[in-house]
């Protein structure tokens, strides 16, 4: 396995903490040796394995295919064509699957939160707070956002 956080390759059968752990039969947790990152292990989670279980099994919506950009509303325009330096508001993300959007959303990325364009190249960097994040091009063309008059 390989550390998502520092890239560390390590065995996770072969960790102290789940031979010494008394709960090691039921631990669903694999800890870095390197650096400690934690991460859940799905496959041995009840409760991941029940939450996969019922995302294939909900219905996908009928109206709109996901992924297919809606037509833009007056005044919103794509994150990624954002002038830069530019405050605006985030109003839909939508068209965004539903892993990337809890991800996004545990950086404050969410409709209603604001956000600012800092660059475009080598890669898009945006502030949301005091939390600075690099996202692909196509990621933030999908965030359709409301441009805040100056000074708000």
């Amino acid at each position: 396995m390989r550390c998502q956080l520092c890239s560390f390759e390590f065995d996770p059968n072969q960790l102290a903490c789940h031979t010494a752990c008394p709960l090691h039969s039921r631990c669903t947790v694999i800890c870095c040796p390197n650096c400690g990152y934690q991460v859940v292990d799905a496959s041995r989670s009840r409760a991941a394995g029940w939450l996969r279980r019922w995302w294939k099994a909900r219905p996908a919506p009928q109206d709109e295919p996901q992924g297919e950009p809606r037509p833009l509303e007056a005044g919103l325009c794509p994150l990624v064509d954002l002038p830069l330096g530019t405050e605006a508001q985030i109003e839909a993300m939508d068209t965004l699957d539903a892993a990337r959007l809890a991800r996004l959303s545990v950086y404050g990325l969410c409709p209603g939160s604001r956000v600012c364009l800092l660059q475009r190249h080598p890669a898009c960097v945006i502030r949301s707070g005091e939390t600075e994040l690099a996202l692909s091009r196509d990621i933030l063309a999908q965030i359709r956002v409301r441009p805040l008059p100056a000074g708000t």
